[in-house]
């Protein structure tokens, strides 16, 4: 079976195929999602605002910190180098004792 334009088969207009083709490599986006920007701003607030709570947050569950450090460090071997992304205040880094270590985060 091969697929060509004719006056009876689902590709009978180019055109809409043209337009089908199109809208699928467009992203997806509901009518309800503010646009990327706006999004990007309202994360980025958000998290500004978790910061300041994050020590804390840490200091209150310390085993679970604690623990969580352990195994990332049993993961991890200490001398690598590491990029870290999303990185808060870097705890996680700091504890793996990278040779060279680099922590990237959008909040201050």
């Amino acid at each position: 079976m091969t697929l060509s334009p004719s006056s009876t088969g689902p590709l009978r207009n180019r055109n809409s195929v043209a337009q089908f083709i199109s809208a699928l490599s467009t992203p997806f986006r509901p009518a309800t999602m503010p646009p990327r920007d706006a999004r990007k701003a309202e994360l980025h607030a958000f998290f500004d605002r978790m910061a300041s709570e994050r020590s804390h947050w840490i200091a209150r569950n310390r085993f679970f910190y604690d623990s969580d450090k352990a195994y990332i460090r049993f993961l991890v071997p200490e001398g690598l180098s590491i990029l870290e992304i999303g990185c808060g205040s870097s705890d996680i880094l700091a504890a793996l004792r990278p040779r060279r270590g680099v922590g990237v985060d959008l909040s201050a």
